[in-house]
């Protein structure tokens, strides 16, 4: 389970019933372990984008994901997730060569929060400025009455 915003104790998600769409195909976000499945013997995790599912390693390197503490544990899986999310985005945009790029995948999945600030920001620094605007019209209209 991981959970999200600043209670924890009241919303968790149980990540091997989650379902997320990516570019319109529906993906699975599961757990498992080596000796479930070979292609996590040395490996985090991974993306098939052909049975449109994510895996998640539960024995990610030295971490035990099930006993280690639970912030290192929630950051790692995390940080997984979104560079296995990121794969999925190039393989359904048809960008295969890309979504193989371990590199570029890497970048974007340590910059993403980076991101989505700076977007944050931009959407309220506009919704600010729409408002204003809207105001100062409503105002004009309000003197030539």
């Amino acid at each position: 389970m991981l959970s999200s915003g600043k209670k924890k104790e009241l919303i968790t998600v149980n990540f091997n019933n989650l379902r997320l769409k990516i570019l319109g195909e529906e993906y699975s976000i599961t757990f498992s372990t080596p000796e479930q499945d070979i292609k996590l013997i040395e490996n985090a995790g991974y993306c098939d984008s052909l049975d449109k599912k994510i895996v998640i390693n539960k024995n990610m390197g030295n971490y035990n994901i099930l006993t280690h503490d639970e912030s290192s544990k929630e950051q790692l899986v995390w940080d997984t997730i979104k560079h296995e999310i990121f794969h999925a985005f190039f393989f359904e945009s048809g960008l295969c060569g890309y979504g193989n790029d371990e590199q570029l995948i890497n970048w974007l999945a340590f910059q993403f929060e980076k991101f989505n600030n700076c977007l944050g920001e931009l959407s309220i620094v506009l919704g600010l400025a729409c408002e204003k605007e809207v105001n100062n019209q409503e105002t004009q209209e309000d003197n030539k009455d």
